[in-house]
């Protein structure tokens, strides 16, 4: 055993990082070149880990890292390197991981001079703000994947980018006394763009940028600052009350009341069905800021104990 994993005799692969580990850094040693499949399920409680230069086999034994925050990359890696603990392809064209548990509700925005994004590059992130910039033409397969709990702004600054194989979905809100459907993703880009039709094809609001550059000059002025910090207030207002008369722990559904359909649809979710709506707060039932099965059986246990 080295830091706690499991390696053959040779040291030359990883069989397994047991559950209990729990480290802010975990370091694959040097001379290690093979990765077993499932080696990295269970290591929930390993904020970052570092990939050797040894290793250059497939780097998707991360996505089960449910916890990471970085991935770092030994500078003599001849496959992969890293920016500020995001995983890209040497060259740094092509962004091929962010870690689902960066930079919780914050914001990032893709390096400029990224070309490509890889397959299942965002799967289960927790932004509410994700840009890309024009140098960005390209979305692989799933590359925005299972991001249907998201309920923030994605910015896309090439009108050209290509969007139509990312297959995913988004967050909606749903009023069962009003009947009144609310979209929680807000699209951003140029009229008539790809942007503009990936959000009337994945049922999202959609900005025009090319609207906003007037307010740039007023957002200056006394009068248009006071008006703007107003609003916020308000929307954030609004958006707190909403928030906490729908905040039923395990009421997934967000309908207020905690019932068998709350039960489909988590489990829809994991399953990668597509659901109307989910309160990803509220879906979170052991707070472990992931919603996975054990907030599925959770939930159960909750139902029982009603």
């Amino acid at each position: 055993m080295v830091n706690g994993a499991i390696f053959n005799e040779a040291h030359t692969e990883l069989i397994l990082i047991p559950q209990y580990i729990k480290a802010d850094e975990f370091v694959i040693p040097e001379g290690v070149d093979t990765i077993r499949e499932n080696a990295c399920l269970n290591a929930r409680d390993i904020s970052g880990i570092v990939i050797p230069s040894t290793y250059v086999g497939d780097y998707r034994f991360i996505e089960d890292m449910y916890g990471l925050d970085n991935v770092f990359v030994s500078e003599n890696n001849p496959e992969y390197t890293d920016i500020d603990g995001v995983l890209f392809s040497k060259d740094k064209k092509t962004l091929l991981k962010y870690p689902g548990h960066k930079n919780y509700y914050g914001s990032y925005t893709v390096p400029d001079g990224t070309v490509k994004i890889g397959p299942l590059a965002f799967y289960f992130n927790h932004l509410d703000e994700l840009t890309f910039p024009a140098s960005v033409s390209e979305m692989e397969h799933y590359s925005l994947y299972t991001v249907y709990h998201y309920q923030g702004i994605m910015t896309f600054l090439n009108p050209d980018v290509k969007l139509s194989r990312c297959l995913t979905y988004f967050t909606q809100s749903y009023d069962h006394e009003t009947g009144v459907t609310t979209h929680l993703v807000t699209i951003k880009g140029y009229k008539n763009s790809t942007a503009a039709a990936f959000a009337r094809d994945n049922e999202a609001n959609f900005v025009a940028i090319d609207d906003e550059s007037p307010q740039i000059t007023t957002t200056a002025k006394p009068v248009t600052t006071t008006t703007s910090t107003t609003t916020e207030k308000s929307t954030v207002t609004s958006a707190t009350t909403t928030k906490a008369a729908v905040n039923v722990k395990g009421d997934a559904n967000n309908n207020g009341k905690l019932d068998v359909a709350d039960l489909v649809t988590v489990s829809s979710f994991l399953h990668g069905k597509k659901v109307n709506a989910i309160n990803a707060e509220n879906a979170d039932v052991n707070t472990d800021k992931v919603i996975d099965v054990f907030d599925l059986c959770s939930l159960r246990k909750l139902m029982l104990g009603k």
